[in-house]
């Protein structure tokens, strides 16, 4: 028997039964929510010889791109959309043009981001089963999936974004310091290049990789690699910008384009907390998997709880009070859930059909499972068990590889929260924070918790509301 063949049953045999389950679980799972994503969007059948949203004009230009070979805007697109221009007029070229060819060439690019979405959870320390149910909520989502089944740069800008992230838990993750580096600087440069398609990915380059490198901080050269890396990073940023604002009929957006007056902070703040809502309302089937767990809060939990919903209802009587109890009861941003996603109009649009005692009973249900999670999620251990792979990672590193991340992503947004109403810049955010939340808030996250530390009914509520996900939204064309 060869010395190689010798080492690697050595290396099988003392591989530990949880890494040996956790590598085929992530082998099988990973592309099974995949095929789950794109099998959603074929019996949505987003066949419409018609323009969805923003799709007019990306595809003319991808369209253009196919005909001359040059990237042409239309005044129309603030994204950049980069590689994806290339990709689409490759499909256009092989099969001939139709917004169904279009909207099909996206589905390599779903199964990708929702494939590399359950690897980070997974690498997150999160178990096979819930890692699986994390995954679907993301993508079985009101509002990933219309996207999916569009050619928008949402889902696009979304795998950059995991792409990076995965890559900043590999650096995390391994134990020599070359490897580290390699994997950091590959963030980057793919962050860099995959940002073109929506600018607001190149927050992995700016400020995930550094946040990385300062938690790798006492690796040999990490902070001098670090330092260089971002100055690299914002060069290239600023170049892409510069090309893009020269380009004719291209659209250049501002962070901030008026002065911020102190009278916008109420209607800011207002922003904020319906978004926070709205959030928790697409997370509701999450959360509502945490209830059995409920009976193991404290007394101080329960007593905050208490006083949350005590205050959020004396504020909706004050806004009874003055006529306007519509704007603080459920689907909260009316027109968000209605035009951003497959929801029906009649119960998450404008006009509400439901009466207001029920959106009330609904809103106080969704706040009071968000919170009871969170109060669970906050008693949690703050490290979790190593296994031998080394799959989890304790919760300071996701700490510091998503916190930075998600402020940024939020402090960025407020300026356009407090000028004006836009639905498709509130739920890019809803949908980022949402997966930030998918990391944290499937129940019984560790591998290393004893199976019968949840309670049993949790496996019927998780089932229950995997055929009701389906069933709500996989039919749904909007």
């Amino acid at each position: 028997m060869s010395e190689a063949a010798t080492t690697t049953e050595a290396v099988t045999a003392t591989r530990s039964p949880i890494e040996t389950d956790v590598r085929s679980n992530a082998t099988r799972n990973g592309p099974l929510c995949a095929l789950v994503v794109a099998a959603s969007v074929l019996i949505a059948a987003p066949v419409a010889n018609m323009p969805f949203s923003d799709e007019f004009s990306y595809v003319k230009t991808a369209l253009d791109f196919a005909r001359t070979g040059h990237i042409l805007y239309n005044g129309w697109a603030t994204a950049m959309l980069g590689w994806l221009i290339p990709w689409d007029a490759l499909f256009i070229k092989i099969f001939g043009f139709s917004f169904t060819v279009i909207r099909l060439s996206m589905l390599p690019i779903d199964a990708a981001t929702v494939y590399l979405f359950h690897q980070i959870l997974r690498r997150f320390g999160i178990n096979s089963q819930n890692a699986m149910f994390g995954t679907l909520a993301l993508a079985l989502s009101p509002i990933f999936l219309p996207s999916a089944a569009s050619y928008m740069t949402d889902i696009p800008g979304l795998l950059v974004i995991f792409v990076c992230m995965y890559m900043c838990q590999r650096a995390v993750a391994t134990p020599s310091d070359r490897a580290a580096l390699l994997w950091l600087c590959s963030a980057v440069a793919v962050n860099v290049a995959g940002g073109t398609v929506r600018q607001i990915a190149w927050l992995g380059a700016l400020v995930m990789a550094p946040s990385t490198a300062w938690l790798l901080r006492e690796r040999r050269d990490m902070k001098i690699a670090g330092v260089l890396l971002w100055v690299l990073s914002l060069a290239g940023v600023l170049a892409c910008l510069h090309w893009f604002n020269r380009q004719p009929y291209s659209v250049p957006e501002h962070v901030i384009w008026a002065p911020i007056r102190w009278m916008l902070l109420p209607h800011l703040g207002a922003q904020i907390v319906k978004t926070l809502f709205c959030l928790l309302l697409i997370l509701f089937p999450v959360s509502a998997a945490w209830l059995p767990t409920a009976r193991r809060l404290d007394r101080k939990a329960w007593l905050r709880i208490a006083g949350a919903m005590v205050l959020l209802v004396s504020l909706w009587l004050l806004a009874y009070a003055e006529g306007r109890p519509d704007t603080w009861v459920m689907p909260w941003l009316m027109f968000l859930l209605a035009e951003q996603s497959s929801l029906r109009p009649g119960m998450f649009g404008t006009p509400v059909v439901m009466v207001l005692w029920i959106r009330l009973a609904l809103s106080l249900m969704v706040i009071a499972s968000g919170l009871m999670m969170a109060e669970q999620i906050a008693s949690l251990k703050k490290t979790r068990p190593i296994y031998s792979g080394a799959y989890a990672l304790p919760w300071n590193s996701m700490a510091w590889i998503l916190g930075p991340f998600s402020l940024s992503y939020l402090l960025l947004l407020s300026p356009q929260g407090g000028f004006q109403l836009n639905p498709g810049q509130i739920s890019r955010g809803i949908d980022s924070c949402r997966n930030r939340l998918s990391a944290e808030a499937v129940p019984g996250t560790s591998q290393g918790e004893a199976a019968g530390s949840q309670p049993g009914h949790t496996g019927c509520i998780r089932g229950l509301f995997y055929c009701g996900y389906s069933r709500f939204f996989c039919g749904i064309t909007c």
